[in-house]
């Protein structure tokens, strides 16, 4: 099967990451999700999927340097060094955040 793009906001993507259902992208210092968001792993209120990239309003006023993507669960860095959590530890060895 042909690979299709992903039309992302334009500027340069610094960080990109995929999950069990969900993908998230570092453009410009904002995190944009998309994918499945079951469990909030994309930031986003409405517990449904998104088909495109959405921006995470909860990160919105942050300087997102990095992205990192597990299977119900996205982790997310600034570039101060603040790290912010957003899904679920389902089925995770780790069931809390230390």
């Amino acid at each position: 099967q042909k690979p299709r793009k992903v039309v992302l906001p334009s500027g340069k993507v610094s960080s990109l990451s995929s999950g069990g259902q969900h993908t998230c992208a570092v453009v410009d210092g904002k995190l944009y999700g998309w994918g499945a968001n079951y469990d909030g792993q994309i930031g986003q209120l409405l517990r449904q999927a998104f088909g495109t990239p959405q921006v995470v309003p909860s990160m919105e006023a942050d300087d997102c340097a990095s992205v990192s993507c597990g299977r119900h669960a996205t982790l997310a860095v600034t570039s101060n060094g603040d790290a912010f959590f957003f899904g679920s530890l389902s089925g995770s060895q780790q069931q809390q955040i230390l």
